[in-house]
């Protein structure tokens, strides 16, 4: 027993420090993966599409992988379909969350800088439109769906994008994920009323 509680904060330190160690410490041993896997999913975090969509895979291969997921944090409205996939997965598993963290998108869904013309701009903006739409109707679908949840927060913006490249969401887009978001809050009756909402890295808005 004592050996296993050592591995386990091993682990818990190797995954922690350097998380590009995960891959090849699952596949050291099934003793290693038996205790990593819940280690290594218990706190999920979408913050790019490729990146969500390797994990999501990881979840559609093992869907008893969920049960080990205590928070999930969305950095992005484009990770939208991973987290429809999550939010299948931790239903289907009869998972409560500890906690659910929404960013609300300022980020374009393309560089605006790359546009030759006037013309190839408009396009540009009509495609990132069409794309927005369909990945937040499928996160609005997914909050449908979404396990009951202890605390939320949710966040305008991200900081990580450079200001040349980013923009405010439209206040009717907002409004539709806001909404979505009051929805689904209605049906999770362990939520702590203290969940907050963060400008930035500040709370400023309490969610009652």
């Amino acid at each position: 027993y004592f050996a296993e509680e050592l591995l386990e904060n091993i682990l818990t330190y190797a995954l922690s420090t350097h998380p590009s160690t995960a891959l090849p410490l699952l596949s050291a041993s099934k003793r290693t993966n038996r205790i990593a896997i819940p280690l290594l999913l218990s706190h999920i975090r979408l913050h790019t599409r490729e990146h969500a969509s390797q994990l999501a895979a990881v979840f559609e291969r093992t869907p008893s992988y969920a049960s080990n997921i205590r928070t999930v944090r969305i950095d992005s409205i484009k990770c939208a379909e991973a987290f429809s996939v999550i939010a299948t997965h931790l239903a289907r598993e009869g998972v409560k969350l500890e906690r659910l963290d929404v960013t609300l998108d300022n980020e374009r869904y393309y560089d605006y800088r790359s546009a030759s013309s006037p013309f190839e701009l408009m396009e540009m903006e009509k495609d990132a439109h069409a794309d927005w739409e369909k990945d937040a109707a499928t996160f609005c679908d997914a909050l449908k769906r979404w396990p009951d949840t202890q605390q939320l927060i949710v966040r305008e913006g991200s900081e990580r994008a450079p200001a040349q490249t980013r923009a405010l969401t439209p206040l009717a887009r907002k409004s539709m994920l806001q909404e979505a978001l009051a929805e689904a809050i209605g049906h999770w009756p362990s939520l702590v009323r203290h969940s907050h909402f963060v400008q930035g890295c500040r709370s400023s808005l309490h969610v009652t």
